[in-house]
């Protein structure tokens, strides 16, 4: 498709889609801008939007795709079912050895948006114990076991068997999945990251793969996203 121009952009009174947020600078003809994304990183910074703009996002349109994904990914980690569709290719016929389950497992969703949420009722249904972390104490729904606040999620860490994060990107959540919390991390853990992918430090996500400190994580985001071609995420075991 051809690119869009600034001058296109300037030219228009309402906007619905995912813009460079560079174009929008400047114009002064904008009274409203849709986005397709639930997140709403760049255009809310100072300048980007005149002041009679409204901006709207797409928060709630996603929940189900995303939290069908988020299940796939963690029952396909779960069951090794990547290392046997590998097999399967190459013709052979072996045990990958002891697998685990979403039954019984103790997940612990942080940010319970609608994804988080979505994601949330489809475990508890498998039979998981679910651990919800939101930046407030809220009440627990009928599909969350407890309820946590963000202060309170390094000392549960240690004691869950799933960590998944939908959060979106903020000074609060930059690399808050770094280094220092994946090791507080129970040993074989399995990781879920379908927020923002500046939420976690790609460089400590691959050390903790490398070492086994993590059994596997399935990442719908990246940091930096495009992933390069060479950045050792890719072949990480």
């Amino acid at each position: 498709p051809e690119a869009i121009t600034k001058e296109q952009v300037h030219n228009a009174d309402i906007i619905i889609g995912n813009v460079p947020s560079q174009l929008i600078e400047g114009s002064t003809k904008l009274k409203w801008l849709q986005l397709n994304s639930a997140g709403t990183d760049g255009y809310l910074l100072s300048g980007i939007l005149p002041p009679q703009a409204k901006l709207t996002n797409a928060t709630g349109a996603y929940g189900l795709a995303i939290s069908e994904y988020m299940m796939t990914t963690l029952l396909m980690m779960m069951k090794k079912m990547d290392r046997y569709y590998i097999n399967q290719a190459q013709g052979i016929w072996k045990s990958e050895g002891q697998i685990a389950s979403v039954y019984g497992a103790k997940i612990l969703v942080v940010g319970m948006g609608d994804i988080g949420s979505e994601f949330a009722k489809r475990a508890y249904s498998f039979g998981a114990k679910i651990i919800g972390v939101t930046r407030t104490k809220k009440e627990c729904p009928d599909y969350v076991d407890q309820m946590i606040t963000s202060e309170e999620m390094d000392s549960m860490l240690g004691e869950v068997d799933v960590v998944v994060s939908s959060l979106p990107s903020s000074l609060a959540t930059y690399h808050l999945f770094n280094q220092k919390r994946f090791h507080l991390m129970k040993k074989g853990c399995y990781f879920v990251n379908v927020g923002r992918g500046n939420a976690v430090d790609s460089e400590a996500l691959y050390e903790a793969l490398q070492t086994g400190q993590l059994a596997g994580a399935g990442v719908d985001v990246t940091d930096p996203e495009p992933l390069p071609k060479d950045h050792p995420l890719w072949y990480a075991n």
